[in-house]
């Protein structure tokens, strides 16, 4: 198998970049770590350095290092070396290294301790880095020899790919993204550090949602593996959803998961951004506007796709007819209903009931 080219992936992305016009949110570990990704990736970033270390079990070792990245940095910037670099602090909180480590404690280096803490501080990269709407975000802790540089990436591409999906919350207006996250929850190697950092995760995201819709505050379990994590979700999903029934309309959040709700129990019906609108009390335009910030999907791409799951539904669970399915699901048109369905799902209805779901797509 071939080994992945780490450089010549990056030297990919530097060739298209304007130099200083794309953000780059760097986690780092150490300014010697640092030193040589700073003087060479600041030339075509703006770089903000972000110091989260809460695997330092010390404070004095933890404010020593980090006096000693800023000094790294402040020399640079004075010495003109590319763009201006940023610093950020993270916050030191070594218990959430402890938690973390809970139970790995005579795991040997290299091991699934150490995995555990990788994620634990580039998850909190990817977090920052989307607060700050930077472009990208990388770490120095590839840059050691003693370090695994191909798990590095993979825990990046892992985490950002469920990040993107979990900080704006469309995994719970939308129930396309909600699958994409079950899958991706599901992709994740279910060791006991990887399923540590997945709850601290979704207690994160279950509080910000707290928030949103002014819940009661709950108590995130603990999972023995990623696919309890995956049922939970649904099951916590669906009780919200059930919930909010007898809620009167209150935050832009709430009024937008009553639209979801109300559009899934009137799919057969006409519904337009117009109707959907009045039944939430707001204006067409800002319903259009709040629904797309929070679903992820503007109106009309939202209503196909439940309208699509409610077919794909019927198909496999009814013995009703393909044109009975398209009736209850919002179409009118057998033959539009048929060209919409193949684009979705790539296979016919029929196909789709045949094959028992499995599609060519």
């Amino acid at each position: 198998m071939n080994q992945r080219n780490y450089q010549r992936e990056l030297d990919h992305i530097l060739s298209g970049l304007t130099r200083g016009e794309k953000r780059l949110f760097l986690h780092s570990c150490c300014a010697p770590c640092s030193s040589y990704v700073l003087e060479y990736l600041s030339g075509y970033f703006q770089v903000t350095v972000f110091y989260y270390n809460p695997n330092i079990s010390f404070e004095e070792e933890y404010r020593h290092r980090l006096a000693e990245q800023k000094h790294l940095i402040a020399c640079l910037n004075r010495e003109g070396i590319g763009f201006p670099i940023q610093v950020m602090e993270g916050e030191y909180l070594p218990e959430r290294f402890f938690g973390m480590a809970r139970g790995l404690e005579d795991c040997p280096e290299g091991g699934e301790r150490c995995e555990g803490c990788f994620r634990l501080r580039l998850e909190e990269t990817a977090r920052q880095a989307q607060a700050a709407e930077a472009d990208y975000f990388a770490t120095t802790l590839s840059i050691s020899p003693l370090k695994n540089a191909p798990l590095l990436n993979r825990l990046g591409e892992e985490l950002a790919a469920i990040w993107e999906v979990c900080r704006t919350q469309h995994w719970f207006f939308s129930d396309g993204a909600f699958e994409r996250l079950k899958e991706l929850i599901s992709q994740v190697e279910p060791k006991a550090s990887n399923v540590r950092r997945l709850e601290m995760m979704i207690a994160r995201y279950i509080g910000e949602l707290e928030g949103m819709l002014e819940l009661p505050e709950i108590m995130v379990p603990l999972f023995s593996d990623t696919e309890e994590i995956v049922q939970w979700l649904s099951s916590y999903r669906s009780k919200v959803y059930e919930s909010m029934a007898d809620r009167s309309l209150g935050s832009d959040a709430e009024r937008i998961l009553k639209a979801v709700i109300y559009m899934k129990e009137h799919l057969e019906e006409d519904l337009s951004t117009s109707t959907v609108a009045e039944y939430i009390g707001c204006s067409r335009s800002y319903f259009c506007i709040i629904f797309k910030k929070l679903s992820g999907l503007s109106f009309g791409d939202y209503l196909q796709q439940v309208r699509i799951e409610r077919a794909k539904e019927l198909l496999l669970n009814s013995s009703d007819s393909v044109t009975e399915i398209a009736f209850s699901s919002g179409y009118n048109d057998i033959y539009y209903f048929n060209r919409v369905f193949r684009k979705a799902v790539n296979c016919s209805p029929m196909e789709f009931r045949k094959n028992r779901g499995r599609t060519g797509g």
